[in-house]
């Protein structure tokens, strides 16, 4: 699959899927990343967003097979050398659904 983009609200979103993953969860993962977009999740960044890549794919930090947090996305926001973490609900899914919510934003 190769990469997607599309534009919401004038920012540019997109991802380059890893082989394994459908196409059915890369648009779920657009859908959440326009749900925090919506929320105005992004509007407390000292310049203006103007591209937003999904990095990976839904997951869940492990350290030593112990989860160490809840679901999530992790995303790079231009311009910013910072990534966020955009936590998803339910927290215990592996992969992004009809039924998966975001539940916040999150700076490294």
């Amino acid at each position: 699959m190769s990469a997607i983009s599309q534009t919401y609200k004038g920012i540019i979103i997109r991802k380059n899927p890893v082989e394994f993953q459908i196409s059915a969860e890369v648009d779920h993962e657009f859908r959440l990343v326009r749900m925090a977009i919506d929320n105005g999740w992004f509007d407390d960044r000292p310049s203006i967003i103007t591209a937003i890549k999904i990095i990976g794919t839904t997951h869940i930090t492990t350290n030593h097979g112990q989860h160490r947090d809840q679901s999530h996305l992790t995303l790079a926001a231009n311009p910013g050398p910072k990534k966020a973490h955009l936590y998803l609900l339910p927290g215990s899914g592996i992969t992004a659904t009809a039924d998966t919510s975001v539940d916040e934003l999150r700076w490294d």
